[in-house]
Formats: structure tokens, sequence, C-alpha cells
């Protein structure tokens, strides 16, 4: 994994710099900041933890799909979906 992904995964799991680096890597933000710019390594244990939760987000958009799709099944006919 190189910054570049790191930097897209924090953004698309909505965390700041400063969250990330405190509660995915438990780490300073200017040692998050130099992983993102590439400047120094990341660590395997903070790749591991931000795959696993990549996985997280999407079984929770997933479900949240089957959740939409399985509400609007149970509607009465004739019930408009849009507001």
């Amino acid at each position: 994994m190189n910054g570049v992904s790191l930097k897209a995964m924090r953004s698309l799991l909505h965390f700041s710099q400063h969250e990330a680096a405190e509660l995915i890597g438990g780490v300073t933000l200017r040692s998050w900041s130099s992983w993102e710019a590439g400047t120094q390594q990341i660590p395997q244990d903070v790749i591991s933890m931000i795959n696993y939760l990549m996985v997280c987000r999407k079984k929770a958009i997933t479900e949240t799909q089957a959740a939409i799709k399985a509400y609007y099944r149970q509607m009465q006919p004739g019930i408009s979906k849009s507001r």
C-alpha cells in the first residue's frame, strides 16, 4: 500500500488525518502525514487495520442496500417511493 491509497481509504472512511492517526495508527498526526506523503513506510498493522475497516464499510453498505430494498418490497402497492 502506498500513501495515495492510504489517503483515499481514510477519506472513504470519513476520518480526518488527526482521527486516523489517533484511532487507526495510534500515532501522531506527523507520522500519519508522512505515510500519506510517502516519506515513511506504512506499518503492516496500520495497513491491516485500514483494510479491515474498508471491509466493514463495504459490509455496512451492502446491508443498508438490502434493508432499503426489503423496505420497498414490503410497501403497499400504490405508495410512492419518492417524496
